[in-house]
């Protein structure tokens, strides 16, 4: 009963703490794994920005060459715009700025919509209406017009002789402020891309270029949706965005998805957490349990050693109250010399109620000095023979087994539940032994009586010191039986019987013996 309360009371402690040490610890882990994978991360990130890095470089390099050139032609254009339009005079220009090295494919100076200079000269160009030109050639052509000072670049279109080509458009304003035309480079997308080096990716990384919005140029759109842009290049009306993402076995897709790798640290670190989680929940209980139990145990011995003085108290009151009455009477009779016929009767209450004392004394020091059993085989056929003739009893079972144990004990043992047997009032011939030979030597004992019984309450106490019901009761007979009992290493157990009465169950170990009446041992079982 004591065990199962400090169980009880340590159990919730153990769990507080047990909690609070998994939320600690798991937290901590998952801020260690989040650290982790964020440095994880960037290493890789590292990694591919070193390797994308030529590409970048390359790509902005070519954008602001052409930029540079398609400026310096502009301004050419605008403080001189008769010159510009002729082949003479804009040839040596063009040649000088270098308009038509790789990857630029031809340049053409547009006015009123029409082509009024190309180089290299193709005389199938000039006059040619922009207004039929494909539609990304001609809305750069017209959103340069609109954007003046500002270079424009359309997607790449194929041009009728199967090439494939973007331009580059910038409006040539006169020094008043009006559009005088637009100059346009047409640049060769394959060139370009080989110029930028976008076609030779690495062989672990993928590259792509799209053009806002979401038009992707080259590569795989699923590189941007696994990463952000890597750099970009604005260019009218859009941007130039260059992506890249590590392969990883023919896959796109980082080597260290933060998402993925924390829910990998997240589930490994759950079960050491969980484990030691429990294994402290464990220890900690047992020593909660253990705090608790001793803390019961002081209590318990507390409350033992308060009802040992109330009981010692009430003894010695009951007993010395008389006695000093009984002494005051005495001492009167001397004196008066009346009552001196009753001497005799008043010395012998004295006596009884001083022996009544003795006894109780005596049952207290038998219960504090209990030595350790000296166990010895026993024969129980005299044992159970001197007990009859003290208290009458009926016996059944094994007539005469041979039980380990230390005489004198258990002697005193069946005694004391003889005796509470015939005081409950139980007829001698319903007063029944029942011995038996269990494997291993051990003997049980069952004394089944008829007397008044006991109620729940007196069953749940019976063994526990100084409980008793009886007017002049120490509460000791059967917590000694118990103690002797459990020193012998066996059980005593405590029931009511059926049709009234009670029944004692005691089982005591022993060795591999054989009993007088020739019959083998069974097995030991508990007292049930």
């Amino acid at each position: 009963m004591i065990q199962r309360s400090a169980s009880k009371l340590g159990r919730p402690q153990a769990a507080l703490v047990t909690t609070l040490f998994f939320v600690a610890a798991f937290s901590a882990w998952f801020l260690l794994a989040a650290a982790l994978v964020s440095r994880a991360n960037h290493a890789e990130r590292e990694r591919v920005d070193a390797q994308v890095a030529p590409y970048q470089q390359r790509l902005e390099s070519l954008v602001a060459h052409h930029r540079a050139l398609l400026k310096a032609w502009t301004l050419f254009a605008s403080r001189h715009p008769e010159d510009a339009s002729q082949p003479g005079r804009s040839d040596d220009v063009v040649q000088a700025l270098g308009l038509v090295e790789s990857p630029i494919e031809a340049f053409y100076l547009i006015r009123n919509d029409r082509v009024v200079y190309s180089y290299p000269s193709a005389p199938s160009t000039l006059g040619y209406d922009m207004r039929g030109a494909p539609p990304m050639a001609r809305d750069a052509h017209v959103g340069a017009r609109r954007a003046r000072g500002t270079v424009v670049w359309s997607q790449p279109f194929l041009l009728p002789s199967g090439q494939r080509v973007f331009s580059m458009v910038r409006a040539v304003e006169l020094p008043d402020g009006k559009v005088w035309g637009e100059a346009v480079l047409l640049v060769h997308w394959g060139r370009f891309l080989d110029a930028v080096g976008l076609d030779r990716p690495p062989p672990d990384l993928a590259l792509a270029l799209r053009q806002t919005p979401g038009v992707v140029l080259i590569g795989q759109p699923a590189v941007f949706d696994s990463s952000p842009t890597i750099s970009d290049v604005t260019i009218a009306p859009s941007v130039l965005e260059l992506g890249a993402v590590p392969l990883s076995q023919g896959r796109l897709g980082w080597t260290t998805p933060a998402r993925r790798l924390l829910a990998i640290y997240q589930a490994v670190g759950l079960l050491p957490v969980g484990v030691l989680s429990a294994l402290l929940f464990l220890l900690l209980e047992r020593a909660f349990r253990r705090a608790a139990f001793a803390r019961e145990m002081a209590r318990h011995e507390s409350d033992a050693w308060k009802a040992a003085i109330r009981v010692i108290h009430h003894e010695f009151g009951n007993s010395l109250g008389p006695i000093t009455s009984l002494t005051g009477s005495v001492r009167q009779a001397l004196r008066t010399g009346k009552m001196v016929d009753k001497l005799d009767s008043i010395l012998a209450t004295v006596e009884d109620r001083v022996t009544q004392l003795s006894d109780f004394l005596e049952s207290y020091a038998l219960f504090a000095r209990l030595p350790d059993p000296k166990r010895r085989p026993v024969p129980l056929a005299p044992l159970l023979d001197s007990l009859a003739t003290l208290y009458p009893f009926r016996r059944a079972g094994v007539p005469n087994p041979v039980v380990l144990v230390d005489r004198g004990q258990l002697e005193q043992v069946l005694i004391n539940l003889l005796k509470n047997a015939t005081e409950a009032g139980s007829p001698p011939d319903e007063i029944v032994l029942t011995c038996s030979v269990e494997r291993g030597g051990g003997v049980g004992f069952v004394l089944e009586d008829r007397g008044s019984g006991m109620s729940d309450d007196t069953l749940a106490n019976a063994i526990e010191p100084f409980y008793s019901t009886k007017k002049r009761g120490s509460g000791l007979g059967l917590p000694l039986c118990h103690e002797i009992i459990l020193r012998h290493e066996g059980t005593l157990r405590i029931t009511a019987r059926p049709g009234g009465g009670t029944v004692v169950r005691l089982w005591l170990p022993g060795e591999e013996l054989t009993s007088k009446s020739g019959r083998r041992a069974t097995s030991p079982p508990a007292p049930t």
